[in-house]
């Protein structure tokens, strides 16, 4: 449940699929780039998500993307004690992730690592799995589709926000392939964030998760991009048991950006 947890935290922050007819930019991936949120519920902080885009890099002689996004509970929290490390190696149209390094906090001297290599020219997922040190599972997932991991989302979400379309993605969360559905639209909307001293200007879109994570993660979310060409997330909503959790940009690095502000009514 841990590592669907993990997945399913990044998933719901950005969601998207690949097509043809979708808004491009090739400002979303910025060698560089660090973004860090804050989660909240009814004020409370619960923790912390970064995202940091590392460099352009190669796998078999195919150029990728690679990320790390790291994740982390707030100390003292009753009800959790999350801290992770996820990498991610994507294709530069992000339609089809090629790697995945997860490692998940257990104790303070045992990591839980999981690797995934996405043979999706062979139909197939290398899927492995430690505990600490030991081999606890290998899996081998037969699939005929593009498949994308929660991280790679992140960007493919960007890299196509603005467009009309509704969409669906199968994403590999812990062992199983799932299904969201992710809807955007040219809304454009005012948001405040503490970070930013004027209203930013926003592309709004909402989504479904048709499972089940940890902590009663599921079902309807949404998002605000800032409308410019780096789409930077400003803003994510999603549901858990207790209700209705933020996550607010807090902190960037990204050379040359302004966030942009919303027209004054």
């Amino acid at each position: 449940m841990t590592n669907k947890f993990s997945y399913i935290f990044i998933i719901l922050l950005c969601l998207y699929m690949f097509v043809p007819n979708g808004r491009l930019s090739a400002q979303v991936f910025s060698p560089g780039e660090e973004l860090e949120y804050e989660v909240t519920f009814i004020g409370i902080r619960l923790g912390s998500v970064k995202i940091i885009s590392e460099k352009i890099d190669s796998i078999s002689g195919r150029p990728v993307y690679k990320a790390v996004g790291y994740m982390n509970s707030r100390s003292g929290l009753p009800f959790v004690d999350l801290h992770a490390i996820f990498h991610t190696w994507a294709d530069t149209n992000f339609r089809r992730s090629q790697q995945f390094v997860g490692q998940i906090k257990i104790t303070d001297e045992r990591w839980d690592t999981q690797k995934i290599w996405f043979k999706q020219d062979e139909n197939k997922i290398l899927n492995y799995k430690w505990h600490g040190k030991k081999q606890v599972r290998f899996d081998t997932i037969s699939t005929g589709i593009d498949v994308s991991d929660g991280l790679s989302l992140f960007f493919m979400a960007r890299r196509f926000c603005g467009s009309k379309d509704s969409m669906k993605i199968s994403t590999l969360i812990d062992r199983e392939l799932e299904n969201s559905f992710l809807w955007f639209s040219d809304k454009k909307e005012s948001v405040e964030v503490d970070i930013i001293p004027y209203p930013v200007r926003t592309s709004y879109f909402s989504g479904k998760a048709e499972w089940d994570g940890i902590y009663g993660i599921s079902g309807e979310f949404e998002g605000w991009f800032s409308d410019d060409e780096a789409r930077v997330p400003i803003v994510a909503k999603m549901k858990v048991y207790v209700g209705s959790v933020r996550i607010e940009l807090v902190k960037w690095k990204r050379k040359g950006w302004v966030p942009p502000k919303a027209k004054e009514d």
